[in-house]
């Protein structure tokens, strides 16, 4: 892998065009793919032998999905997941709906820019710092990709959860701090939600005491990495903020409640700080004694108790362990005891399998803490090696490195602890915006952020013609006949989606309207609101589009059509 601009596989790609949205306005015709949809699709994918790429050949999916629909070929795979509702999640995965997701390659394209310029990178399920207790608990639940900024060495890191309400008293806090103390001392770090309330004053106790967190976002992670309290710390690379949801997601309930999961799986012990009987904090501390992942301490620095701390304490039916209490008296010695301590060991717990190859896609081998140095690293643009990927992270590619697509954005190679070859976006290159700011926080027009487009594609808003339009894609090794749009320069996948747009329209004279093309490509906001007629207007200089009248009507000139 020695190209620095080539760090994301044509697979990988594939994965992100199931599961991900791209911008907020994009069309919600066909949602892209739930956690339980895309584990299930996989496990099928992969027990035929099938590979992401494979869905972008148009005779491969019509095969796929005509063996998809015969229901023998789902017996199998049902005994080996434990997802519910299997039926109707086979029913909403239609040929229709993975073609309309796939076909979004101009979308995938400049969200890819606009991530990177924001110095955000995304893991995949087979990378190293992709968290080992997530996948090994969670199976075919676990995302699919990880979104996130800052360092992620940090996940690899001992860590303490903490969890509470956001509304909160000063004694709250108080405790708050009073524990992060105790656990900084026995050198752990801390994991939590970011949120405001003892989230967010977990973090910040633990990131001025000179070590370092890890922050799971429910919402945003554009909005919580470019906030006042996180940039600091995000450049010392003292922390990293992650987030299993599209990198601009706003607020939801639902998504604060199944962030909860991930902070106790990446700890080796969680703190409820401040619980009521009902909320975020509750459910999340409840699953965790139903599924025994690691023990949970309750503080009990209030008495009475508060009743969701009190309730968690007295214990549940069903409950695989026991939360322990404590309060500020409480010694290192003995919260070291309880770190320590459960009714069974979540790290050597060995996860049952089907087959050899579940085996390996459920290794539990859990890393060692990594060192001060190690965590030392630039931010890192960082996506799978391409050697390890699939849609169950055992498919070994026979890919080139000449077959991985390219980002404008220049990076700079590194090595992280495993000694595995990574692409960094070094932090002074993130123009973060100063103080916070809101969910329109890319829009050109708006002048709290601006994306600077590199130069070597873009001038003065149009981005420069590619010869290689004239030129069919060459296809992938030992996938011939698959157009390789997802490894094309921006504006041939644009041109490719306009000719597709124009193809479509019947009659004689097929012409396509500005504002039809506007509404294939909401991206365009990112750059600027006049961008799109410009892409346009450069084509038509190009010869490669006509406009027959005055009229904001193009169509293909006759040598092309």
């Amino acid at each position: 892998m020695d190209n620095m601009n080539k760090v994301i596989t044509e697979n990988t790609k594939v994965i992100l065009l199931l599961t991900t949205y791209f911008n907020a306005s994009e069309s919600k015709s066909f949602s892209p793919l739930s956690v339980n949809g895309y584990g299930y699709f996989a496990r099928w994918l992969f027990r035929f032998g099938y590979q992401p790429l494979d869905l972008l050949d148009d005779g491969k999916l019509k095969g796929i999905f005509f063996k998809w629909g015969n229901q023998d070929t789902h017996i199998e795979v049902k005994q080996k997941v434990a997802l519910s509702r299997l039926d109707k999640t086979i029913s909403d995965i239609t040929f229709e709906r993975v073609n309309a997701l796939i076909g979004r390659g101009a979308s995938l394209s400049m969200a890819l820019d606009k991530w990177s310029s924001a110095g955000i990178w995304i893991l995949d399920r087979s990378h190293p710092d992709y968290p080992t207790k997530i996948k090994s608990e969670l199976k075919d639940q676990a995302p699919a990709v990880l979104f996130g900024i800052g360092n992620p060495a940090l996940l690899r890191q001992q860590s303490i959860g903490f969890v509470g309400s956001r509304k909160c008293e000063q004694a709250d806090l108080d405790a708050t701090e009073t524990y992060v103390n105790i656990i900084n001392n026995l050198g752990y770090q801390v994991v939590s939600g970011a949120a405001k309330g003892v989230d967010s004053h977990s973090m910040i106790t633990s990131l001025e005491n000179g070590h370092c967190c890890i922050g799971v976002v429910s919402d945003s992670l554009f909005k919580a990495s470019a906030t006042s309290q996180w940039r600091k710390h995000l450049k010392d690379e003292r922390l990293v903020l992650i987030s299993p949801f599209f990198p601009e997601a706003k607020f939801s309930p639902a998504n604060a409640m199944q962030r909860n999961k991930y902070i106790y799986l990446l700890s080796q012990a969680s703190v409820v700080v401040r619980s009521e009987d009902t909320g975020g904090t509750w459910e999340g501390a409840t699953e965790n004694l139903k599924k025994g992942w690691v023990p949970l301490i309750v503080s009990g620095h209030k008495q009475p108790n508060y009743i969701g701390n009190q309730e968690i304490i007295n214990g549940l039916r069903k409950a695989q362990i026991t939360a322990q209490e404590v309060n500020t008296a409480t010694e290192d010695s003995e919260w070291l005891k309880l770190i320590k301590s459960t009714t069974h060991n979540v790290e050597e717990k060995k996860i049952s399998s089907h087959t050899e190859a579940q085996t390996s896609f459920f290794d539990t081998e859990i890393s060692t803490p990594v060192s001060k140095e190690s965590t030392n690293q630039s931010l890192k643009l960082s996506y799978a090696n391409k050697d390890e990927l699939d849609f169950t992270d055992t498919y070994v590619s026979n890919s080139s490195d000449s077959e991985q697509s390219e980002i404008t954005t220049t990076l700079e190679p590194t090595k992280d602890s495993n000694d595995q070859a990574l692409y960094c976006l070094p932090i002074d290159t993130v123009d973060m915006p100063q103080g916070d700011v809101g969910s329109d926080l890319f829009e050109a027009d708006n002048d709290k952020a601006q994306i600077t487009i590199p130069n070597d594609s873009c001038e003065e808003g149009v981005i420069k013609y590619s010869e290689s339009i004239d030129d069919e894609a060459k296809s992938l090794s030992d996938h011939q006949g698959v157009p390789n749009y997802l490894s094309m320069p921006l504006i041939d996948v644009f041109y490719k989606q306009v000719v597709h747009l124009i193809e479509e329209k019947n009659g004689d004279k097929k012409l396509v309207e500005l504002d039809e093309i506007k509404d294939r490509f909401p991206d365009f906001q990112i750059i600027s609101k006049t961008a799109i007629e410009k892409w346009v207007n450069h084509l038509v200089e190009q010869n490669k589009l006509t406009r027959p009248s005055r009229m904001k009507k193009f169509g293909l000139p006759e040598d092309l059509k």
